[in-house]
């Protein structure tokens, strides 16, 4: 279940972020009437939260014997996976995974929401794949310094180096921020993802644990018939039928039922959507049923894409150890 960690060591792992908090309310107050061109105090402080989560998750490898590749995650961060494991459903770019663990993606995801028209206290939907745990911190981050309800609905599947580590997928990554005190709130849903939202790629007895994974969270399942049922429960779980629904919704990665099985997705451009081509409805994402319903979108895809359009460097290593 979802509950604040007691214990002596997470407390520990608690004072320490209580530290790094204060630390952001130094930096806001140093910064307010400081800041570079073009970059407002959000941004800062979005900066400043998606470093603190990294460094939550880099803590909470070290005291739970999860051991980064020193190669393929250099700065210890624990938040780049393996090429290849048994959640892992496509072939996924490793240079992609470190660029999007650049905390200015967090400064990046302020801007973008800010042109999509959010204002504070805005309910915004979330989807996110296991595929790039970095855009799900950068979103996370962002939200959080614009003072944002974020609805997120997160899937297990990831590609290669995303959070594919059974034991330490996407909601595990989520669950870390949430008992550490970074985050309000857990996602509002889970589901296994990949082909028809019930990775039916996976081997039988790998989904029936994580299956257990997700039931043991208590967290709602989405564990719909097909696809098309599987995208109208997240629109319905969402609330983009009531008064409170969300102003937009954003796609980090690339989970089916959020980007749909049309190939019309992979013409779509990074960045704020207010409009695409839309395929039939039994091809439909999250993404269509938004933009139908004329709500724009952020698409959090085509990593180097993304980083050209925004002026984000493509060299993580170098990008995320520069302070």
């Amino acid at each position: 279940m979802w509950k604040r960690s007691s214990n002596t060591k997470n407390d520990k792992t608690l004072i320490f972020l209580g530290c790094i908090s204060l630390v952001i309310l130094v930096v806001f107050l140093l910064i307010k009437n400081n800041l570079p061109d073009g970059r407002d105090v959000e941004n800062e402080i979005a900066v400043q939260y998606m470093e603190e989560m990294i460094d939550a998750i880099s803590v909470y490898c070290q005291e739970n014997g999860i051991s980064p590749d020193p190669v393929n995650d250099p700065l210890l961060s624990g938040l780049i996976g393996e090429e290849w494991t048994e959640i892992t459903t496509t072939i996924g770019h490793l240079d992609a995974k470190q660029t999007t663990l650049n905390p200015d993606f967090a400064s990046l995801m302020v801007d973008l929401l800010k042109e999509a028209g959010v204002e504070s206290g805005d309910p915004i939907a979330l989807g996110c794949s296991g595929s790039f745990p970095g855009l799900l911190l950068a979103s996370l981050a962002g939200a959080k310094a614009l003072d944002l309800e974020c609805r997120s609905i997160v899937s297990l599947v990831a590609s290669s180096y995303g959070a594919n580590r059974m034991a330490f997928s996407i909601l595990d990554i989520y669950q870390v921020l949430f008992r550490a005190g970074l985050l309000d709130a857990g996602p509002i849903a889970v589901s296994l993802g990949g082909e028809g939202d019930r990775a039916l790629e996976w081997e039988s007895f790998i989904r029936e644990e994580m299956i257990k994974k997700v039931e043991t969270s208590g967290l709602p399942f989405i564990r719909e018939g097909n696809l098309e049922r599987s995208v109208e429960e997240r629109m319905k779980l969402y609330g983009f039928q009531t008064e409170s629904a969300p102003v937009i919704f954003v796609n980090a990665g690339g989970a089916t039922a959020n980007i749909g099985t049309s190939q019309s997705v992979l013409r779509m451009k990074p960045g704020v959507i207010r409009s695409a081509s839309i395929p039939d409805v039994d091809q439909q994402g999250v993404i269509h049923k938004a933009l139908l319903n004329d709500i724009p979108v952020i698409h959090l895809l085509f990593i180097k894409g993304l980083v050209l359009e925004y002026g984000l460097p493509w060299d993580p290593v170098q990008a995320l150890d520069a302070e």
